[in-house]
This record gives structure tokens, C-alpha cells and sequence, in this order.
């Protein structure tokens, strides 16, 4: 709406000569013309036509006279010539002081009314040159009026202001040859009365004009410097401000920054399609998208300026018009508000006008002090903008009608074609498609991934809505066949569409939100990939700066795992370490640790380099927690090919101990660590080619000795865990070691990572303990019923069960 902010200088000036005249009549001004003699004139007519009519100005006199002179002039009837006309004389000149004062004031109380009527004309003109040809044509009216009124207006009224009559009671030629004509008894006096008054009524009429033209000339005097100087600073101060905005390259206005106040970033009425950042958002579905905009708004726009009688205008037309009423502000509205312009109109006069030409008020005589007038010019691109939207949003007009047109008018809209229903329909339906394709959740499902967490799943969509206006409708039963028709989408939402459907005639949207069934979060590509690519680039500097301060809770709260689960592989841990399944790599460390995959038979590796890898090591039994610690790396790589390989040392560590599928063992299920302890029992082999971490367990060592040993070695590893890293009394530790409590900030920086999993390495290890003896029962006589361990049975009683076999 601020195209015409800047024009050409030859242009404006080619306008404003050709309307020059009409805008100088509209204000009230003379339209000056020069004589032969150079001498400026027009400025008479305009005071008896303009300023105050002839009219007027006769009946201004006659009031002057009838008041100020008529009561006083003697009565002649019955009085001879010579005795009256003396009379009559006297009375003149004692009247004639006060015929010049009453001219005088009635001539300055008109000025006054006067001046304020032509600074409001002025600004009103201003204003509609804003609003029709922007703000260089406004200026240019504002300097040439400036020069008009100076160097014409003001010359031409100090001229005529000196015609005042030398004796206001002066008698006409003919008044005054009667009068010395007069003999004998006057008999009848009212024609010589009237004649007399009709002469200081002429004399008044040109007292008053000539009283009149001194005003106007100091009106002038003053209007240029108190008036059109403010006025012109106000405009060139907008204007600067408006061209510098309009030569501002728009910044910062992002698909998201729809609203804003810079000159560049605004659409034009001439572009075919709006700038890119007002399409709609890549999750958002139109029926009308931007691209459909300016079909639209040709359409909208002239009904917005239409007026009753004369229908919509041609869209060129409607632009005009709809600048002229957002600049100015001023528009007819149906809901009984006000426009912007009204309370706050485009030129504000933000100081009063009090010329020196008045230094009292004629009507109150109330003192003056004189001050120029200022102005605030409203035009800045914030206020603009803010107009226009107001002028967009008006209750009822044409572009508010189309905002608020809900999706069931949408279908249903009476005033609309058969034809053109079904079109919409048919595009309701595409939307809706549409919708639920961008509707589905952004983070990405693996299939592969999904098929081996769960087992015969295919990935599915869930939707959820917001209510549905639909109820009723035949296009219901479109949108839930597309629901249906699509083997992605679960069965659940078709039942939910049908429960929000509603015949609510005001929802302009629908909201439909996408999801996911309940997946493991080892499923989702989206999340895991680009974590694993950034740790895979990473130099080993990188690498620790990735993971520094990541961690904010101990181990045992931080790793994605039920306790169970830890329990189970920090038991398989030390088991493997006692069978010879675990492989701690040596100096310096640049191998990964190994467990033995009884399933497949062979060696897997765990992360290599580890989340916290050995250089960060405080003591040489931090290897466990940091390897449980790098399933993290494990997981984000689990959709490497093949699929879900990078977690399998994690499934053997845990089936070391425990191979179950899901639940801990339990009931007459056994955990698989007592097969694989009483086999090691029996014979020494570990069968991995590798040693146990126990020394004298292997071939050549009996039953019972390799029991011991190993029950030793693990009494040692539990009696340090106990003492040195768990309180007095944690799950029933002597505690009272080194690290057994952290008091001091210095303990808490040397102490070692193995803390964090203490009480899990605590409870294993007797958990282990008590297994070699179950075990070594087993492996000494393999046909022979397990007897309970007494310190077991002793802690809980046993029920024999009764067994028939299997049935």
C-alpha cells in the first residue's frame, strides 16, 4: 500500500501544475493572476468571494451601523434644516471612533475563525495528497503553497489593507449635496437617515475589508514559518525515513517471520505470486495455498472498497483506493467501530497553533502565547502496516468473509454451483491424503531394525484428531475410506476419526497428529544414525570432547537397561572371567575387550575405543563399567549392516550368566550360568582357547580345588567391592575402605569409575559364589538331586514339589 512513497521530481511537479488551481480552491486560496503591469490580482476577489463574502460583508457593515450609529442620530422631524444638519454632523464625528473600532473588531474575530479554518483545510488537502500520490507530491504542494503565500497572498493583502477609508463617516457626493441642500422645516427624516447610513455603510464595508486584509496579512506572515515549515519538516522527515526503509534489503524473515515491519520484506500488488516465506509450512495442508493468493485477492480487493451503489471497481481502482483509505486510515465499517484514522489520523498535529497574529483571543480575550505548530507524519512502515491489516481484518467485508469460511460452509456453501462443490469435495479428500502423509512422525522407523526387536511387524502409522465437522456428511465417509484403503495405518484410527466427528459449523482446521505403536527405541534410524556417523569421523581428541560432561547421573541411572538386565551381565561378567569367556585386552590397550558367543561359538568384540576408554581409567577394574557404559555406542550403531550386530557382545555377556529370551530365568527354568559353571567344574577347559582369570583351574586341577579357587578369587573381588567402594551397611557391605564414603571433593575426583556399579559386582559375585558350590555338586555327581545350599535354605524355607514329569 506504499508504492508511491518515491516518484519521479519531473512527474509530480507535471501534476501538481495541472491541478494546481483546483487544489488552491479547495483550500480556500486565491488563485493569482499577473496583470500588464505585473501586479499580482485576484487577491480582492478571493477576500469578498472567499475569506468573507460580499454578502456577508454588507450585512457585517449594516450591523455595525445600526448598532453603533443609527440610535445615535438626533430626530429631525419638526427641526429646521439648519438646526438638524449641525446635529447630524456631531453625531458622526462622535461616533466615528467607535464605527472604527466595532469594524475593526468584527473584522479581527473573522481572521481568527478564519486562520484555524485554513490550517485544517491545508492539512486535510496534505493528507489526501499522502494518500492519493504519496508523500513527494504532498511536499510539493507544501513549497509552492510556502512561495504562494509569501511572496502573493501576503503582498497583495498588505496592498488592499491600504484602502481604508481616510473618515469612516464620510458622506457620498450626493449625501452630502443633499445635506447643504436642506432648507427650512424637515418634515420627513427617514430617507435623509437612511442615506446617511448607507454612506458610513459603504465606509464601514471598506474599513472592515481593508481591517480584514491587514489580518490576513500577518495571517500569512506567520502561516509559513508557524505552519508549512513544521508542516514540510514533518513530510521530508517521512520521507527520508520511508525511502531509507524501501532501500533496506529485508533480513531476518524466515519461513517463520511472517509479520514484519521491513519495507522489503512486503509483497506487491504487481507480483504474480508471493514471496516464498508465506507458503504455508511444509506440516500444513491449505485448501487454498499461497499459490492460489492472487486469484484470490483480485477477487477479494474490490469488494473490499465496493460501495453499494456503484458495485465492485475495476482492481486497478480497488488499489487505488484501498492505499488511499489504509494511509489515511479512514474507512466505513458495519459493526459500529471506529476506523484507525478517526482517533489517530495520518497527520497529527502534535503541538497547537497559536499564530502572533492573535496575541488575544477576540471571543474570550483570553492571552495568547504565541508557538508554531509540529507534526507527526504516520506513515512509518510499522503504522502502515498496522492500518493495513486493520483494513484487511474489518467484521464482515470481503477478505474477513474468506478468513472465516469453516470447512463444512466450505462443502456446503448454498450460493455455489453443484459442479464446483464437487470439486471441492475432490480436493478435500486429495488435502486430506496429503495431510497424512506430512502428519506421520519425523523420526524414521528401520524395517529391518523393527522386524528382529519385534517379530512379524510391519510399520504402521496412528493418527489422532481434533474434532471433525463433518457429522452427517457423505465426504465422512470419503475421508474414512482413505483411512481404510491404507494398509500403513492401524485399525485404532479409522474408530477414532469416527468418534470426532461433530456438526460444529465453526472449525476453520483440522489438526491431525501422527505416531508411532509402541517400538523399541532401537527401531528409529532417524535418531541413532547421526549420532553413530559423529562418533565414527571423530578423531580420539573429538571423540572425548564429544562425551565430556554428557553423563549427569551415575552409571546405574544413566545406562537404558532394566536392573535386571545389568545384574545379568555384570554376573556374566566375572562368570566369563572365571571360565575363560572374557578376553580384557593387554598393554596398551588399543584391542577391545572379547566375550565368547556361545551361540555362534566364536569371539565378539565390544565398542572399540569405549565411551571412557582406558587412558581415563583410575584403577585397572574400571573395564566393566565402561564397557556397560558403551552400549550407548552399541545401540547407535545397531542398524549398521547386519542389523542389530553391534549389540550381540552385549546379548552374550548377558547369556553368560543368563540366556533367556525376555524374563530373568525363573521357575523350573535354570539360569544358563549353572550348565556352563558345572561343565567348567567337571573338566578345567574353557573351550575358548582362552584362560580363566582364576589361577590353578585348568585340566589338571580336581574338582574340589578349582571350586575353592574359584570361589577365593571371587571372595576377593566381593570382599573389595564390599570394603573399599560401598558404605557401611549397603546392601549388607562392611564398607569403611578407601572410597567406601566420599567426603571430600579430592576423594570424589580420584575415585574410581568401578563405584558407579559396586553394588551390582556385590550382589553378582555372591550370587556366583553361592553357584560354584550348587555347581560343583553337579559336576561331582552329575545323577545325584542337588542339595539346596544351607545358607540359602536357611534364609527362607523349601517346599518339596510334587512331580509326575511333564503333562
Amino acid at each position: 500500500s506504499h508504492a508511491n512513497v518515491a516518484s519521479d521530481e519531473d512527474q509530480v511537479n507535471s501534476i501538481l501544475d495541472s491541478q494546481w488551481q483546483s487544489l488552491l480552491t479547495s483550500m480556500g486560496l486565491p488563485v493569482l493572476q499577473a496583470d500588464p503591469r505585473g501586479a499580482q490580482v485576484g487577491v480582492g476577489p478571493w477576500l469578498t468571494q472567499v475569506v468573507l463574502s460580499s454578502t456577508e460583508g454588507d450585512r457585517m457593515a449594516r450591523q455595525i451601523v445600526d448598532t453603533e450609529l443609527r440610535p445615535y442620530l438626533p430626530s429631525g422631524s419638526g427641526l429646521t434644516a439648519n438646526q438638524w444638519v449641525p446635529g447630524i454632523q456631531q453625531a458622526l464625528a462622535r461616533r466615528r471612533q467607535a464605527l472604527t473600532a466595532s469594524a475593526e473588531q468584527h473584522a479581527l474575530g473573522h481572521a481568527f475563525q478564519w486562520h484555524r479554518t485554513l490550517a485544517d483545510t491545508i492539512e486535510a488537502v496534505v493528507v489526501k495528497a499522502i494518500a492519493d500520490l504519496g508523500l513527494p507530491y504532498a511536499t510539493a504542494i507544501v513549497n509552492r503553497l510556502s512561495v504562494l503565500v509569501k511572496d502573493q497572498v501576503r503582498i497583495g493583502a498588505e496592498e488592499l489593507a491600504k484602502q481604508t477609508p481616510a473618515d469612516i463617516t464620510a458622506q457620498s457626493s450626493d449625501t452630502a449635496q443633499m445635506l447643504t441642500a436642506l432648507r427650512g422645516t424637515i418634515e420627513s427624516d427617514a430617507d435623509i437617515l437612511e442615506r446617511v447610513l448607507a454612506s458610513c455603510s459603504q465606509n464601514v464595508y471598506r474599513h472592515l475589508y481593508a481591517s480584514l486584509s491587514s489580518k490576513v496579512a500577518e495571517v500569512a506572515t506567520a502561516l509559513v514559518p508557524e505552519v508549512l515549515k513544521p508542516l514540510l519538516d514533518g513530510l521530508n522527515e517521512s520521507q527520508t525515513s520511508l525511502r531509507k526503509a524501501r532501500s533496506k534489503p529485508a533480513n531476518d524473515v524466515g519461513l517463520a517471520r511472517l509479520a514484519t515491519d521491513q519495507y522489503g520484506a512486503w509483497p506487491a500488488d504487481k507480483s504474480d505470486r508471493v514471496p516464498k516465506r508465506f507458503a504455508e509450512a511444509n506440516n500444513e495442508v491449505m485448501l487454498t495455498p499461497s499459490a492460489d493468493f492472487m486469484v484470490q485477492y483480485r477477487a477479494d480487493l474490490p469488494l473490499a472498497v465496493m460501495s453499494d451503489a456503484a458495485g465492485p471497481p475495476p482492481f486497478e481502482t480497488a488499489v487505488q483506493q484501498a492505499v488511499g483509505s489504509v494511509v489515511t486510515g479512514l474507512w466505513s465499517t458495519v459493526d459500529g467501530s471506529k476506523s484507525p484514522g478517526e482517533e489517530h489520523p495520518v497527520l497529527e498535529r502534535t503541538s497547537a497553533w497559536r499564530s502572533r497574529a492573535f496575541p488575544f483571543d477576540p471571543g474570550s480575550r483570553e492571552a495568547l502565547v504565541p508557538s508554531a505548530a509540529r507534526y507527526d507524519v504516520h506513515v512509518r512502515p510499522v503504522e502502515l502496516l498496522g492500518r493495513s491489516r486493520q483494513f484487511v481484518a474489518r467484521t464482515g467485508e470481503s477478505f474477513d468473509r474468506f478468513c472465516r469460511v469453516s470447512l463444512r460452509e466450505y462443502i456446503e456453501d448454498a450460493s455455489v454451483p453443484e459442479y464446483a462443490l464437487d470439486e471441492r469435495r475432490a480436493r478435500l479428500q486429495s488435502k486430506f491424503t496429503e495431510a497424512l502423509s506430512l502428519a506421520r512422525p519425523l523420526a524414521s522407523v528401520n524395517q529391518q531394525a523393527l522386524e528382529a526387536l519385534h517379530p512379524g511387524q510391519q510399520v504402521e502409522y496412528r493418527y489422532k484428531f481434533t474434532s471433525v465437522p463433518f457429522l452427517n456428511l457423505p465426504v465422512a465417509d470419503a475421508l474414512s475410506q482413505v483411512l481404510r484403503k491404507n494398509t500403513m495405518i492401524d485399525q485404532e484410527t479409522d474408530a477414532e476419526f469416527g468418534r470426532l466427528l461433530t456438526e460444529e459449523d465453526k472449525l476453520t482446521r483440522i489438526d491431525i497428529f501422527g505416531s508411532y505403536p509402541n517400538y523399541s527405541p532401537l527401531a528409529y534410524d532417524s535418531v541413532l544414525g547421526p549420532a553413530s556417523k559423529q562418533w565414527a569421523d571423530s578423531t580420539p581428541a573429538q571423540q572425548e570432547s564429544f562425551w565430556q560432561w554428557r553423563r549427569a547421573r551415575p552409571l546405574a541411572a544413566s545406562l537404558p537397561m532394566h536392573e535386571s538386565e545389568r545384574r545379568a551381565m555384570t554376573a556374566g561378567w566375572f562368570l566369563g572371567l572365571v571360565v575363560g569367556w572374557l578376553r580384557l585386552p593387554p598393554e596398551p590397550y588399543n584391542e577391545p575387550v572379547r566375550v565368547w558367543d556361545a551361540g555362534t561359538s566364536g569371539w565378539v568384540d565390544f565398542p572399540n575405543p569405549l565411551l571412557t576408554p582406558p587412558a581415563r581409567f583410575l584403577a585397572n577394574n574400571d573395564w566393566l563399567p565402561a564397557v556397560l557404559e558403551s552400549v550407548l555406542i552399541a545401540m547407535a550403531r545397531s542398524h549398521e549392516s547386519p542389523v542389530m550386530s553391534s549389540m550381540l557382545p552385549y546379548r552374550a555377556l548377558r547369556a553368560v550368566y543368563d540366556a533367556s529370551a525376555e524374563k530373568p530365568a525363573g521357575g523350573i527354568l535354570e539360569v544358563s550360568a549353572k550348565a556352563t559353571l558345572t561343565e567348567w567344574l567337571r573338566t578345567g577347559e574353557t573351550g575358548t582357547g582362552w584362560q580363566s582369570q582364576v589361577a590353578d583351574t585348568g585340566p589338571g586341577t580336581s574338582i574340589d580345588a578349582r571350586a575353592k579357587n574359584a570361589i577365593t578369587w571371587l571372595n576377593g573381588v566381593r570382599d573389595l567391592t564390599g570394603t573399599h567402594y560401598l558404605a557401611p551397611g549397603d546392601v549388607g557391605a562392611p564398607g569403611g575402605g578407601v572410597f567406601s564414603t566420599i567426603t571430600v571433593r579430592e576423594q570424589a575426583s580420584q575415585t574410581p569409575f568401578f563405584r558407579d556399579i559396586a553394588p551390582d559386582v556385590y550382589w553378582a559375585t555372591g550370587e556366583l559364589i553361592d553357584l560354584v558350590e550348587e555347581c560343583k555338586l553337579r559336576a561331582e555327581q552329575p545323577d545325584r538331586a542337588i542339595v539346596p545350599n544351607p545358607q540359602v535354605a536357611a534364609a527362607a524355607p523349601t517346599f518339596q514339589i510334587p512331580d509326575m514329569g511333564q503333562f
